[in-house]
């Protein structure tokens, strides 16, 4: 920062960063809020129509009782959708804040309706519970992805709010500079306007008096600014990013328990099987046998 502040030498060169960092963290005017929240909106419904639809083929399943006897907490953990669309209804930062959060909103909405179609196509006609209890964390486990992506954009806005109101601050304050002081050195200026004003018989000199002190004032949050810039930003990307690894670390942890549990059964199964009498040589004829014939996939979702 001190690098930063030790050749800044001209208004323009203040002008030139507040014009760049508010293209860094966005504008904060938003002139089509109202058609981003449509958009959010027909999302939602989307969203909500695909998850009414996967919770309606659940039911409808043939042992549909057994599953939700066994898997009922289960069901109860997936379509908590409230909190994604709540930050984008929020209105407590600026209109630019508001579309950023509704376009994450529907971006995670739209990612969320693409797991639910993909999960009632995948659905077979009878699976068992081990199966869909696997695919049931999955989507958990997205949805919780989705919900820790909300909450860290809704700390970038907080964390940017401060920073807007120090942009607002510092713009005020050079309100009063001239069209041609804007073009000169900061140190011409405020020395001009010094000696203005310690000029008693200046006519000015009120006026330079009111206009030194905003420029003092707006140098102090200019300093304020130049240090924290656009962090806010940088360290929610940093943490999306670390997010989305966690994510991946969770589904792929969660493949591995499908995975452990479908073999613990099935050497419980078989553990049974030879405790009735069967032979390892007979297993590995009926094994083949069932290859043979296309069924051993359909045990897998049993």
């Amino acid at each position: 920062m001190n690098a930063r502040l030790a050749v800044l030498e001209t208004w323009e060169q203040v002008d030139e960063f507040l014009l760049n960092l508010s293209e860094r963290i966005g504008s904060d005017k938003a002139p089509k809020l109202a058609a981003v929240l449509e958009s959010l909106k027909k999302q939602e419904v989307e969203t909500q129509e695909a998850l009414a639809d996967l919770k309606k083929k659940l039911a409808a399943l043939p042992n549909s009782v057994e599953l939700i006897n066994s898997l009922g907490s289960w069901f109860e953990k997936i379509g908590k959708l409230d909190q994604i669309v709540d930050l984008a209804q929020a209105k407590a930062g600026s209109p630019a804040e508001q579309v950023a959060a509704a376009k994450e909103a529907e971006k995670q909405l739209k990612a969320l309706a693409t797991e639910y179609k993909a999960f009632s196509l995948s659905l077979p006609a009878s699976p068992g519970a081990l199966f869909l209890k696997g695919q049931l964390e999955v989507i958990r486990l997205r949805e919780a992805n989705s919900q820790n992506l909300i909450a860290i954009e809704k700390r970038r806005q907080k964390e940017l709010k401060g920073v807007r109101d120090l942009m607002a601050e510092t713009t005020n304050g050079l309100a009063c500079l001239s069209e041609t002081e804007r073009q000169g050195s900061i140190a011409a200026t405020l020395l001009g306007r010094a000696a203005s004003a310690a000029n008693a018989a200046s006519p000015t000199k009120e006026k330079d008096d009111e206009c030194l002190q905003f420029l003092t004032l707006a140098l102090f949050n200019f300093a304020a600014l130049n240090a924290r810039s656009d962090t806010a930003s940088r360290l929610a990307a940093i943490r999306s990013s670390l997010e989305d690894r966690a994510s991946a670390l969770r589904l792929s942890a969660a493949g591995t328990r499908q995975i452990e549990e479908l073999i613990n059964n099935g050497v419980t199964r078989l553990a049974m099987f030879h405790k009735g009498g069967l032979k390892p040589e007979t297993l590995a004829q009926l094994i083949q046998a069932l290859a043979t014939a296309g069924i051993i996939p359909a045990l897998v979702l049993r």
